[in-house]
């Protein structure tokens, strides 16, 4: 079972990258909220939808600026500010 909590590496950071846990449930949710396919967000968001896939399965890490794009794109649908959807997606 994979694990529900991905981590985001802060990229502006540097070398010393502090993770952070991203919640994978509240993403689904969101996305699904949004009336969007995992393809279509990706699409958004400038992803690769492989890449999404993992990352929505909580067993892809990624960058904060992935984190953000993805966020960006739900904002579009979703009657919610990008702070907001982040708070929700960094929520334990």
């Amino acid at each position: 079972m994979p694990n529900h909590e991905t981590q985001v590496r802060d990229k502006a950071s540097g070398g010393d990258r502090k993770p952070i846990a991203m919640n994978a449930d509240a993403l689904k949710r969101l996305r699904t909220d949004a009336g969007l396919t995992q393809q279509q967000l990706a699409n958004r968001a400038g992803l690769n939808e492989k890449h999404y896939w993992r990352i929505e399965a909580g067993t892809r890490d990624l960058w904060s600026t992935t984190l953000r794009s993805i966020a960006e794109a739900l904002a579009q649908d979703l009657p919610l500010t990008v702070a907001e959807i982040l708070d929700e997606l960094t929520k334990p």
